[in-house]
């Protein structure tokens, strides 16, 4: 289920609408969000998994007056994800899903704007049937509303139809209208099996309500990378310095002693300070072998 697809339509709604936004100023070229997460108790009392944050960056070069100009928008998706029994003989899949959508708030003159604010559940969910070639034959079942950053909204149950390893599955699609954020608008969806609704419906709410605008557990900003860049730079500097140090004891030594024994132990000395210096070089490239950064792949 190509659930990157679902972000990038509500980015690219976001994205067309800026175009209009060069008539009034024309630096205001990039918006970015922040993304949400769950309480870690719902997510253990549901059963369900934060597996992942990631950022959908879209671009649209717009004409105005004669020259191009880009606008980029970042948006995040934070997905959590439940192991379920499947229909049809599909066995135990990651068949639940539950996803919260964070887009980001654009404001213009001291006024805020953002199409996705006023898009009904019923938009939003003809966004993620088209972005989306593996959902069909989609019909509303029931509305009703829910709490979610605590503000109350309307959210709409669906029944449709969606493709799991080449065979049509029966689901339920719960869709979320949009909340304010701190700096943005969240959006959630959670699908699941329709066999296992009795179960699973009241779990997607009580995630819907769980939502928190704090950094996902699973998020790595730009900060990680920072921090482990800067670990590394000590670490090297200490390297070096001690390899330095090292030098200057063997100059010393050289500068003390006058007998040939002497100099030949200084000699050995000197080797040993070079093998612990290509020592402590070798360590260091085991180090960076062994730092693992996280990667989102589609």
């Amino acid at each position: 289920m190509k659930r990157r697809t679902v972000i990038a339509g509500i980015g690219t709604v976001l994205v067309g609408s800026a175009g209009a936004f060069y008539l009034y100023r024309d630096d205001l070229t990039e918006f970015s969000a922040s993304p949400v997460s769950v309480a870690a108790a719902t997510r253990d009392d549901t059963g369900y998994e934060e597996t992942g944050v990631e950022d959908v960056v879209v671009e649209r070069e717009f004409e105005v007056g004669g020259q191009s100009e880009n606008v980029v928008v970042t948006n995040y998706m934070t997905e959590h994800e439940k192991a379920v029994e499947m229909p049809l003989g599909l066995g135990r899949q990651r068949g639940a899903v539950f996803i919260a959508l964070a887009t980001p708030q654009v404001r213009i003159l001291d006024r805020e704007f953002n199409p996705v604010e006023d898009m009904s559940a019923d938009d939003l969910v003809a966004m993620v049937q088209d972005n989306y070639e593996g959902i069909e034959n989609v019909r509303k079942e029931e509305e009703g509303t829910a709490s979610v950053l605590d503000q109350a909204t309307d959210q709409t149950k669906y029944a449709a139809e969606a493709t799991f390893d080449g065979s049509s599955v029966d689901i339920s699609l719960h869709v979320s209208e949009a909340v304010d954020s701190d700096d943005g608008l969240v959006v959630t969806i959670g699908v699941y099996p329709q066999m296992l609704e009795s179960q699973e419906e009241e779990h997607v709410l009580e995630l819907m309500e769980s939502v928190v605008d704090e950094l996902p557990d699973s998020y790595e900003g730009d900060g990680g990378d920072e921090d482990e860049s800067g670990e590394e730079d000590e670490e090297g500097e200490e390297g070096e310095d001690d390899a330095n140090g090292d030098d200057d004891d063997g100059d010393t030594d050289d500068g003390d002693e006058e007998t040939e024994e002497s100099d030949d132990a200084d000699g050995e000395d000197g080797d040993e300070s070079d093998d612990g210096a290509d020592d402590g070089e070798d360590e260091d490239e085991e180090d960076d072998d062994g730092i693992g950064l996280g990667t989102i792949t589609d």
